[in-house]
């Protein structure tokens, strides 16, 4: 064991005499301290209704035919972005406006993605 690693897990557990005291913050007042709750976005909670606006398909994968449709659909968008970038990239300016939109539209076909996944198997209702 190393020095420091005992000295750091001595003063954790209060074994080397000092009045240093550590405390676990419950998780709502940790909320509260970095100033947004995890579980909501912009102090609304997060919603089956959201979902159903932000991922149109990917809460329609209730069964076998329908995940594989939700996941085409979002590979297509994502290849099509692709396309564009691609084509359009070369324009200095713009083809930095085009490539932050793609990065963006390649995160939102992702979780699309996942979220057909979980509708799938039941997780996300």
């Amino acid at each position: 064991m190393s020095r420091s690693g005992g000295t750091a897990d001595a003063l954790a557990s209060g074994a080397s005499g000092s009045n240093i005291v550590w405390v676990q913050i419950p998780s709502p007042a940790y909320n509260e301290w970095i100033g947004f709750p995890i579980h909501s976005v912009l102090g609304k909670e997060i919603s089956e209704m959201d979902l159903r606006k932000i991922f149109p398909h990917a809460m329609g994968a209730r069964d076998v035919k329908g995940l594989i449709i939700a996941i085409l659909i979002y590979a297509v968008i994502s290849f099509v972005g692709g396309i564009i970038h691609g084509l359009v990239g070369g324009i200095p300016l713009v083809g930095m406006v085009i490539g932050v939109i793609g990065w963006l539209l390649g995160i939102y076909c992702t979780v699309g993605i996942i979220i057909s996944i979980l509708v799938f198997f039941k997780v996300v209702k």
